[in-house]
């Protein structure tokens, strides 16, 4: 086996009945620059019952692709899906990318992963996204009119409410500030790193054990950016690597209850403190202030 295919990326897509979604992330994946023997593609279905599927027959053929149906856990976790695709990755993988199930990645964005981690072995690449309306682009439209499918995004600023986030990534103050080959260690650079678009080394993955199936309702990002930082672990941004959110609303259903005593465990985990004040939520309120953004706690954090 040859050098070129030694050395592979697996692109990991956790899914739940966003069959429409993932249609256009696969085909924006087919379209990579990146040579299709140097990435696979693991898109792990949590229990979907929207047909999800039947995109295993459509794309096996022009993708290196695995596909896994898992019985749904919960409503709120992407931890475990996530972990299940590492795990069935191929073991001349050297690095995981995970990427959410309605992110439509630029075509360059896989080959400018790849050449980070080359470069670096021993970062984790963050990579930013910006939302698209919902506008019902077809899979002909990200392969035939990319120009106006991204001239479509939000021109607002970022918000994160319980109806999503629309406009563009709330950490792009710090991409934009950042060239992709600076390296940084701080906690706030931890806490950016949001799995929809993210490269991490398989190493690093493992030693620091993988998300916490525990932890819910997009904490698991921030909990697992947490415990990257202890391990000295290094970040690095890098902005060409876009990806193009398809903007959706966030049901109420999907926020657990308890949350606050979710807060709670993690800020006696991470910071040996049970206020929140004193953790987790100053901690954030701080990233954000860096990203740009006046953030408020939200009101599922406290209940």
């Amino acid at each position: 086996m040859n050098e070129t295919i030694r050395e592979m990326i697996s692109v990991i897509i956790p899914t739940h009945n966003r069959k429409k979604n993932v249609e256009l992330a696969l085909t924006a994946l087919r379209l990579q620059t990146l040579p299709k023997e140097k990435f696979e593609v693991i898109l792990i279905d949590d229990g979907s019952t929207d047909g999800t599927y039947q995109l295993m027959e459509v794309f096996k053929d022009e993708l290196r692709f695995k596909y896994a149906w898992i019985n749904k856990k919960d409503a709120w976790n992407a931890s475990r899906p996530r972990n299940f695709g590492a795990k069935i990755a191929e073991k001349e993988s050297v690095a995981f990318l995970f990427l959410d199930s309605d992110i439509i990645l630029n075509r360059e964005a896989l080959q400018l992963y790849f050449e980070g981690f080359k470069k670096n072995k021993n970062r984790v690449i963050i990579g930013p996204y910006t939302w698209l309306p919902p506008q019902g682009f077809s899979p002909k439209d990200v392969e035939t009119r990319w120009d106006d499918v991204i001239q479509a995004k939000f021109r607002v600023q970022a918000l994160t409410t319980r109806l999503g986030h629309i406009g563009d990534d709330v950490r792009m103050v710090s991409f934009n500030e950042k060239p992709p080959d600076q390296i940084f260690n701080e906690i706030y650079d931890g806490l950016a790193c949001f799995g929809g678009n993210l490269l991490i080394p398989r190493d690093i993955f493992w030693k620091c054990g993988g998300y916490d199936e525990d932890t819910h309702c997009g904490l698991e990002d921030g909990e697992f950016g947490i415990r990257l930082w202890k391990n000295d672990v290094a970040f690095s941004y890098d902005k060409r690597c876009m990806g193009y959110h398809v903007w959706h609303e966030i049901p109420l259903a999907r926020f657990p209850p308890n949350l606050k005593v979710l807060i709670d465990k993690l800020n006696l985990k991470h910071f040996k403190k049970t206020d929140p004040d004193l953790g987790l939520v100053n901690a954030s309120k701080e990233a954000y202030k860096r990203w740009g953004i006046d953030w408020q706690v939200p009101p599922e954090w406290e209940r």
